[in-house]
C-alpha cells in the first residue's frame, strides 16, 4: 500500500511523490536485466560505458560505486559474454581498459532504449500535464546544474537493499541551496 505525501513544504511533498513514482521503476532496471539475461549489476556496467571509449576499470568501479576486485567478476562475465574487451594501457601495465564491443554497444543501446520509455503512469497524463511536468523537472534539473548539485550520468540502481536504503539516505540528506 502506498503511503500518502507527507505533510509539509510543497518541496517535502513533491520529493515525497517523486519517491512513489521513482522507488518502483526499480523493477523496471531488474526486468530488464533478468530478459536480457543480465545481473544488475552486469547491465549497470554496460549503462556507464561508452561507445569506442575506453574506460579504466577502477573508474568503472567508482561509477557503480563499488570495490574495484567486484569490477573484475562483472567485467569477465562480460567479456565471457563477447560485450567487452579488456585493453591494456600502455602508460601503465597495471592498468586495464574495458571497450565496448559491438555486440555490447547493441546490447547498451537495448537497454537505455528500454528504460527511456516513460512508465505506463506517465502515458496516461494528459499532454498538457505531461508537458508542465517535464517543464518543472526541467528547471528544477537546471537549477540543480547551476549549483553544482546534480550529476548527470547514469546510474544504475543499486542491487541489494542495504546499497539502496545507503542511496536515498544520500539522496534525501543533500541540501539544495537557494
Amino acid at each position: 500500500m502506498l503511503e500518502q505525501a507527507p505533510a509539509g513544504s510543497p518541496a517535502d511533498e513533491a520529493w515525497a511523490l517523486l519517491y512513489r513514482l521513482l522507488v518502483p521503476q526499480r523493477q523496471r532496471f531488474l526486468d530488464i536485466a533478468t530478459e536480457l539475461g543480465l545481473h544488475p549489476a552486469q547491465q549497470g556496467a554496460l549503462l556507464q560505458m561508452e561507445p569506442g571509449a575506453a574506460l579504466p576499470m577502477s573508474e568503472l568501479a567508482t561509477l557503480l560505486r563499488c570495490d574495484s576486485s567486484n569490477v573484475t567478476g562483472i567485467v569477465d562475465r562480460l567479456e565471457q559474454r563477447g560485450l567487452v574487451e579488456r585493453r591494456r594501457y600502455d602508460q601503465d601495465r597495471r592498468v586495464k581498459h574495458i571497450v565496448l564491443t559491438r555486440h555490447g554497444e547493441e546490447l547498451r543501446d537495448e537497454v537505455r532504449r528500454r528504460m527511456r520509455e516513460p512508465p505506463e503512469i506517465l502515458r496516461r497524463l494528459a499532454v498538457e500535464d505531461q508537458e508542465a511536468l517535464r517543464d518543472i523537472l526541467g528547471r528544477a534539473l537546471t537549477g540543480a546544474q547551476e549549483h553544482h548539485d546534480f550529476q548527470d550520468s547514469i546510474t544504475p540502481p543499486p542491487t541489494s537493499k542495504s546499497q539502496f536504503w545507503r542511496a536515498i539516505r544520500q539522496i534525501s540528506n543533500r541540501r539544495v541551496e537557494p
